[in-house]
């Protein structure tokens, strides 16, 4: 045993603590703080998952903490967590984090439960009732994958915080091979305003590598909505002037197009086109896309991606990847980038490995991981991928998407055509 752990299931959060190494004094203090949650009964300390905030279980959770914060330091994030609960308000405690979606699901939903009623012969048949009507619609996806849903309304560090440790996930490096990990190495590029989502384990070469050649492409591809919706980057939100004799920027009265030649279709309906001074690589806004994926994943799926990594790096084409499906985001714009991923955890190989959902400034992209040695289809030809499309069905019930094909390793123009609708304020 490596270390004694701790899983707390708040209503809108969770948080793993762990005690190690694990020798008689971390034990006896484990104990002393499994304690505070649970009842001694013939040298048995019974607890319950369920909890409740109680002032006298914070009170007793302060003192212990004040206690044992220089040793255990981890236990100052406890209490701040702990402390936002409010009293007398359930959570969950658990030996560890379950790893296994529908699981953490089951146990959300049955945290919430618990505090929709205050009769408690009432829990068990509202857990059912809640579970049922969220298995209607996902429990076949739920069978078949994990989700990855990284928050990005904090600081959140993926992989191994200490440097001497760390292995790079994009080229097996390590300090003793002599990688270096000064840089902050952002999981979803900062131009498309993610300050909060930071891996740990990328080198700075390697950092340096994606920052130059893949990431600036979908972050350049997605100029106009940056500056439509305001999306800050490291200078703030981008002014742009890649278009020829054209300029896009805000102001104080809003978003801003200057260009040569608008053509004016009716009264209430106008077009814009921009031609871009710059070219780009379609196929480097799908490695994009993969090398966020690629950053989030646990490390535990690296191994079958190693395929994956080397196409990333080369600037060789290789073997044609599936389209992506591209939607505007009709629910409210995110102030943050975000990523999802669905990781299969079974063997029908029908379904691909890894597929991920990225949101940023307006834009929704659905894609695959390519080359994954976990799987047996490409998802190019057709049926393999209708058959991964119907698959999802909170994507496939829209009939909003395109499908974007980005197997081109050549440099094009980018030339964006904008059409503009006054609204008719008059209309309900």
């Amino acid at each position: 045993m490596d270390n004694l752990s701790v899983y707390f299931l708040l209503s809108d959060d969770g948080f793993e603590m762990s005690f190690s190494p694990v020798n008689d004094n971390t034990l006896d203090v484990y104990i002393e703080f499994m304690s505070i949650f649970g009842e001694l009964e013939e040298s048995n300390l019974n607890i319950s998952p369920a909890q409740v905030a109680t002032v006298s279980l914070k009170n007793n959770l302060w003192a212990f903490i004040d206690k044992y914060k220089d040793k255990v330091p981890v236990l100052n994030k406890l209490k701040s967590k702990i402390d936002s609960v409010e009293n007398d308000s359930y959570f969950l405690i658990l030996p560890n984090k379950p790893e296994d979606t529908q699981k953490i699901l089951d146990l959300e939903l049955y945290l919430q439960a618990l505090s929709s009623t205050d009769d408690s012969s009432k829990v068990q048949n509202l857990f059912f009732q809640k579970r049922d009507e969220f298995n209607s619609h996902f429990e076949d996806l739920l069978k078949e994958y994990n989700l990855v849903n990284i928050r990005n309304d904090r600081r959140t560090y993926i992989g191994e915080r200490t440097k001497s440790k760390r292995v790079c996930r994009f080229c097996k490096k390590s300090e003793n091979d002599g990688a270096t990990f000064k840089k902050v190495a952002h999981a979803i590029s900062e131009g498309l305003g993610n300050k909060n989502i930071i891996l740990y384990e990328e080198c700075d070469a390697c950092n340096e590598y994606f920052g130059a050649n893949i990431e600036p492409t979908l972050v350049e591809n997605l100029d106009i909505a940056r500056v439509f919706f305001g999306v800050k980057g490291k200078g703030g939100v981008p002014s742009i002037n890649k278009y020829k004799d054209s300029k896009l920027f805000q102001n104080d009265k809003g978003s801003v197009i200057q260009a040569p030649k608008i053509d004016v279709v009716s009264e209430k309906e106008i077009t814009v086109t921009l031609v871009s001074h710059k070219k780009y690589v379609p196929i480097n806004i799908y490695k994009a896309l993969c090398k966020i994926a690629l950053s989030v994943v646990d490390q535990k799926e690296i191994a079958y991606l190693e395929d994956t990594i080397s196409w990333m790096k080369s600037c060789t084409p290789g073997a044609n990847v599936p389209k992506v499906a591209v939607s505007l985001d009709r629910g409210s714009i995110a102030t943050f980038p975000s990523i999802t991923l669905y990781v299969r955890k079974t063997e029908n190989y029908n379904h691909p490995h890894i597929v991920g959902e990225f949101k940023a400034a307006g834009f929704i992209y659905i894609f695959i991981v390519p080359y994954s040695r976990k799987d047996k289809c490409s998802f190019v030809k057709e049926e393999e991928f209708d058959s991964f499309w119907r698959f999802f069905p909170q994507y496939s019930a829209s009939s909003d998407w395109r499908f974007d094909d980005y197997n081109n390793s050549n440099e094009i123009e980018l030339t964006e055509k904008l059409r503009f609708v006054q609204n008719d304020k008059d209309q309900a």
